[in-house]
Order: C-alpha cells, then sequence, then structure tokens
C-alpha cells in the first residue's frame, strides 16, 4: 500500500511538471504576439500620419529627399520650421506655391510664413538655338546662339564671351614665367617645353610652311620671325644636267628672301664622262640681287674650292666626268629684288663636246 501511494505522488509531480513547462511556454509566445501586434500597430500608424501629411500619392518622409504633396496640404509642413522643401504636383505654373489645381511640379521652399518655388524648381523650359553647335547659356532661363563648326576652329574666351575662331592664339601674356609642355608620341609621360622667361616684348614665330630637310633658319620684322628650311623649294635651285649655259633663275624671292643678310651655299659637279678634250674649259657660277645701298649687283662670281681643295671661279671640266666644288657667298639685301643664279662655261674643247654638269644652290638667313 505504502509503495502505491509513493507512486501515485511521484505521477502527479510529473503531471504537474509537464503543465508548468506548457504555462511557460505559452507566456513567452504570448509575448512575442504582444510585441509583434504593437510593432505592426505603431508602424500603421506612422503610414497613416505620412498620408494624411503627404497626400495622395506620398510615401513617407525620405532621407534628404523632399516629400510630395498638394498646394492645398503645404499648411502641414510649416510645423517643420524655416527651411521646410515640398513638392507639390498641381502647381499652377512652375512657381506655383499658392494657388493649386494645376499639373506642374514644383519645389516649393518655406521662409518661416510663406511657402514660394525655390530657385532650379519646376519644369521650367528653356530656349534652344536652331542650329547645329554648341549652345551658350545666355542667363534666364535662355540660350543663345549656338557656335557653329567651323573645321579647325576652338572655343575660347574672348572680351568675357566664348566663342570660336580658326586663328586662335595658343595661351595668353601672364605675369609670371612658366612653359608649354608638348606631348612626346615616342614616350609616354615624356614633354618637350617650350619657354621664353626673358622675353621683354612680344615674339610671334611663324613655323615652316613646307617640311624639308636643311637648316632652319628665320627672318625678322618687328617682332614676327618667319622661318623656312634651307631645303624647301623656296629657298633651293637646282639645275638638272645641263650642257650649256643657264640663265637667270630664281633662287629666293623677295616673299621668302625679305630684307636681310643670306648665306648662299653653291654644290656643282660633273656629270656623264666628262670632256673628250679638256682644254681650259671651266664652269661658272653667278649670283644677282640689290644690296642694302640699292646697288643691282649683277653676275657676281662665287668662288669654288675643287674637290682637290683648289681655291678658284671657276671648276674646270676633266676627262673622268668627275669633277666637284662648293663656296659660299654672303648677300645683303634691301629685299626688293629676288637673289637669283646663272652660270658661264669657258667653252670645253669643242662646243658641246662636254656630257654636262649640274648645280644646287641654298640661301639660309643668318642676320
Amino acid at each position: 500500500m505504502g509503495i502505491r501511494v509513493l507512486m501515485k505522488r511521484r505521477e502527479l509531480s510529473a503531471a504537474r511538471l509537464r503543465r508548468l513547462q506548457i504555462w511557460g511556454t505559452q507566456e513567452k509566445t504570448n509575448a512575442m504576439k504582444v510585441y509583434i501586434f504593437g510593432s505592426l500597430l505603431l508602424m500603421l500608424v506612422v503610414s497613416a500620419s505620412a498620408q494624411t501629411l503627404g497626400g495622395s500619392g506620398s510615401g513617407a518622409i525620405g532621407f534628404g529627399v523632399p516629400p510630395i504633396t498638394t498646394v492645398g496640404k503645404l499648411s502641414l509642413w510649416t510645423s517643420f520650421g524655416k527651411g521646410a522643401t515640398v513638392t507639390v504636383t498641381d502647381g499652377a505654373s512652375s512657381t506655383d506655391c499658392s494657388t493649386g489645381g494645376g499639373s506642374n511640379l514644383v519645389l516649393c521652399g518655406y521662409n518661416g510664413s510663406s511657402w514660394s518655388a525655390m530657385s532650379g524648381g519646376g519644369s521650367g523650359s528653356m530656349t534652344w538655338p536652331n542650329a547645329a553647335g554648341i549652345a551658350v547659356y545666355g542667363g534666364s532661363s535662355a540660350w543663345g546662339m549656338s557656335i557653329a563648326e567651323t573645321d579647325g576652329g576652338i572655343v575660347a574666351g574672348v572680351s568675357g564671351a566664348w566663342t570660336e575662331t580658326t586663328t586662335p592664339v595658343f595661351g595668353k601674356n601672364a605675369t609670371s614665367s612658366g612653359t608649354v609642355g608638348l606631348a612626346n608620341g615616342n614616350t609616354s609621360g615624356a614633354t618637350y617645353l617650350l619657354e621664353n622667361v626673358t622675353a621683354t616684348s612680344p615674339i610671334t614665330e611663324n613655323q615652316p610652311p613646307l617640311a624639308a630637310s636643311g637648316v632652319k633658319g628665320c627672318t625678322n620684322s618687328s617682332g614676327t620671325e618667319t622661318c623656312s628650311f634651307s631645303g624647301d623649294s623656296n629657298h633651293t635651285y637646282f639645275s638638272g644636267t645641263q650642257t650649256g649655259i643657264v640663265s637667270t633663275q630664281t633662287l629666293c624671292s623677295t616673299t621668302y628672301c625679305p630684307a636681310g643678310t643670306y648665306l648662299v651655299s653653291i654644290y656643282a659637279n660633273e656629270t656623264g664622262t666628262g670632256c673628250t678634250t679638256v682644254g681650259p674649259g671651266a664652269l661658272q657660277v653667278e649670283l644677282n640681287y640689290t644690296n642694302n645701298q640699292s646697288q643691282a649687283i649683277s653676275a657676281a662670281k662665287v668662288s669654288l674650292v675643287s674637290g682637290l681643295g683648289t681655291l678658284s671661279p671657276s671648276m674646270s671640266f676633266t676627262t673622268g666626268g668627275t669633277a666637284f666644288a662648293a663656296g659660299t657667298y654672303a648677300v645683303n639685301t634691301n629685299g626688293s629684288a629676288a637673289i637669283t643664279v646663272s652660270t658661264a662655261i669657258v667653252a670645253c674643247g669643242a662646243p658641246g663636246s662636254c656630257t654636262g654638269y649640274q648645280v644646287r644652290a641654298y640661301a639660309v638667313p643668318i642676320g
């Protein structure tokens, strides 16, 4: 009997323990339900408040994004104080923040007493130029004449405005020294620097109009330098193969050789097999120009140094056709006449028995 009573008590204790565990689990579940319900209720209240303030189509107050409402409900946002911004969807115009009834989007700002359109708000409109090119803003929501495209032109500031020019001036006068870096197409990051840190007056340098071999030289006129290469077609003369005299030929015109000093270089050589009979035959090279004293210089002979080192006013012909000679002559011209070249020949044996010769002449500005 005592054993049965003890077992019964144990069964009752186990049953009570299970009921206590179930009750504890239910309490936790109920508490969680209450927390979830309260959170949902709070969210509904906040959402309803936002809908009331924002009006149709409005969500909640965004992070840094102006709320959206209508003009009639702007008064609900005055509690946010001075500086509040709200977008209305029914502006009567692009700047309306007081009438409503329209369809314009307007960004309205509150100054503490009234609402007004903020600068940059509204759909607005712009007047665009009816032409291809670069539009230039003229202020007051209007765009002025566009800058039309011209091959080779650039846009530059001129007298406080942007304009296009086909004759650009690179850079501008500065109050301090500086350099201009030109990109090096061979090595990345390398530059070729141009600078003039000692100039006391403007210098204009016109680069050579033609690519050519030779020495680069420049002539100066009132601060404007016009440069060229000695090997270009404007400063050279080549006779081709000749068997007789060469009449006056232009070496350098007044356009490319204005007043100044020039060094004229001459190179002459035989061609073919030379003379069948040598005799006293020789070639003379002559220059014609007007000097700085306005004197017309005619047939001024250029002294030539032969391949053997002999100085002579002429190049002697040979039976082998291998003679050559070179010489220089300084010309100081007033620029009124071109520098020209001609040749003279002392007969080589019987007339016409020489196979030929060639003359090359170059004019380089030196002062």
